[in-house]
């Protein structure tokens, strides 16, 4: 079985991997860069709580990108970067976009959108539910700072300057 590297964590993972076994990064494609996973190092001193809608590198984002950041639950510090689309998936499917690999989550469970520079999240009947700021919805707009919950998973979302 031939292997390549995972071009975020340099983990070998197996040549036909969609994601990697270490740090859940696409791997099909060194190119695609419409979520990359990086895990950042998340002290006590950066704590959202602590600072409330920021972590580190939240002004580093590019013009039109957004980030959720896992704040708290499984693979708490792990940013998704989302770019490059217009329509990304959240989910335990595999070929979800933003992949969460908990049974909290559904397969299926949210979509985010990017519609005229605005970035939108939509539950798309998941089990149980998407959360934002504490508040279950069906859609919503999304604001930097905001606090999204899909199933075990608390995120913040930092957004790069409007396009």
């Amino acid at each position: 079985m031939t292997e390549q590297v995972c071009p975020v964590c340099g983990a070998d993972v197996a040549e036909h991997a969609r994601f990697c076994h270490a740090c859940g990064a696409r791997t099909h494609a060194a190119d695609d860069t419409s979520t990359i996973p990086v895990t950042l190092p998340v002290s006590a001193a950066d704590a959202p709580a602590a600072q409330p809608g920021t972590l580190p590198d939240a002004e580093a984002l590019p013009r039109g990108v957004m980030a959720l950041v896992v704040e708290r639950g499984p693979d708490t510090g792990t940013r998704f970067l989302l770019a490059g689309g217009e329509r990304f998936a959240i989910g335990r499917e595999h070929s979800s976009d933003v992949f969460l690999d908990d049974v909290t989550v559904s397969r299926k469970h949210a979509t985010v959108t990017l519609d005229s520079g605005a970035w939108h999240l939509r539950d798309e009947g998941s089990l149980n539910g998407t959360y934002i700021n504490g508040r279950r919805c069906t859609e919503s707009a999304l604001a930097a700072g905001d606090r999204v919950t899909v199933g075990k998973f608390h995120f913040i979302v930092q957004l790069g300057p409007a396009s």
